[in-house]
Parts: structure tokens; sequence; C-alpha cells
């Protein structure tokens, strides 16, 4: 018959048929119409409801010294370094993360500012908006775009996650990456007008 499905199901598919009542429609098409009439023929045979088990090895890698584990390491480390780690199938690590109802979350960047940095971002915007709006008023439009390598290294958010049960959580338990304000670094620019694109523009700092 397949994939075994709850006792609860079954009781309600047994009870509907008691009932003269149209099964397919109370279980929403969670169980298909050929399992339905099985079980309701081995019900009409024996008169009771024929109960599932698992078949198989119980699972033994499930428990929750394991979950324990598994959950400490997480933040930590992958999910086949984990597995490595306590001997356990990628399979099971992931099972025991979907049992502790955690989710990965990427870590975003954020910049490093400090109070007074706030204060100078907002001065600089406001003397902008009131000093440059007519200077550029009539200037044609450039598109440009740069891009800054940092001796930070960068943040690999598919492999840098935290896992955690909310998104405020993630946060708590390490979900941000700080970047300095002023790194070591080297800037490559470049411009692209209605005449075509500029040559690129490596600007060191």
């Amino acid at each position: 018959m397949g994939k075994h499905k709850s006792n609860e199901v079954r009781q309600i598919v047994i009870d509907s048929f008691k009932q003269a009542i149209n099964i397919l429609e109370i279980i929403g098409g969670s169980v298909s119409k050929r399992t339905v009439n099985e079980w309701i023929q081995v019900f009409r045979e024996s008169g009771k409801m024929k109960q599932s088990f698992s078949t198989g090895r119980p699972p033994t890698a499930n428990n929750h010294i394991i979950k324990k584990k598994v959950k400490r390491l997480l933040n930590s480390y992958s999910g086949r370094q984990i597995s490595k780690k306590l001997d356990l199938s990628l399979r099971s690590v992931v099972n025991i993360r979907k049992d502790l109802n955690l989710k990965a979350y990427k870590k975003r960047k954020v910049p490093l500012l400090k109070p007074d940095h706030i204060k100078k971002r907002y001065r600089f915007a406001q003397w902008w908006r009131k000093n440059k709006k007519i200077e550029f008023k009539n200037h044609p439009f450039m598109f440009s775009i740069e891009k800054i390598f940092t001796v930070d290294g960068g943040l690999n958010k598919q492999n840098h996650r935290v896992y955690a049960y909310s998104r405020e959580e993630a946060d708590k338990k390490g979900g941000f990456y700080g970047v300095m304000k002023n790194p070591l670094s080297v800037m490559v620019w470049i411009g692209l007008t209605e005449n075509g694109a500029t040559e690129p523009y490596f600007v060191e700092k």
C-alpha cells in the first residue's frame, strides 16, 4: 500500500464510512482514493481498523542526547561537518534540525557604525539635498557601479548561516557580520552613459 498513513487519518476515514459521509471531501486529497478504498475493504472484511506500524529498524540517531549535540554545533559547523563529527548521516542531521523547528537564516552585512557616524551621515545628507540639488538638475544621467575589495574578506551568505527559531533570535545569536568602517581597500568603478561605457577606474585607499 506504499507509505504508511497515520492512524488518526485512518480513523477519520472509517468514521466517515460508518456515517456515509463523502470521505474524499473531508481528507482534502491528503490520501489517495486507492488507499481509502483499501482501508475500507479491510474494515469490511475484519470489522476493525488496521493499525499502521513503522517497519524496519527504529531510529537511534534521533534521541535527545544527539539532538542537544547537533543543536550546539549548528551555529559553528555545516551539516556535513556535523555529520562527520558525530558519525551521523547528513539526512539524520537534517531530520534533527527539522524536529527542533530550526530554520537557516543568512547573516546580513551591516556597517559598524558608531553613534557619531550616524550623526555625521545625517548632517551630510541634509547638506547635499540643500546645496547640490540645483547644480545637478540639468546634467545628463550616468549609471555607474563600483566594487570594493577589502582586506576583511567577504561574507559567504550561502555557507555562513545561523540556525534559530526566528530572525530576531538569529540576530541575537550572531546573525550579523560586522564590517570595519575604513578598512584597507581598493575600489573598481565603471560608468555607462548614452555614448557608451567608460574605462574602469581603480581607486586605492
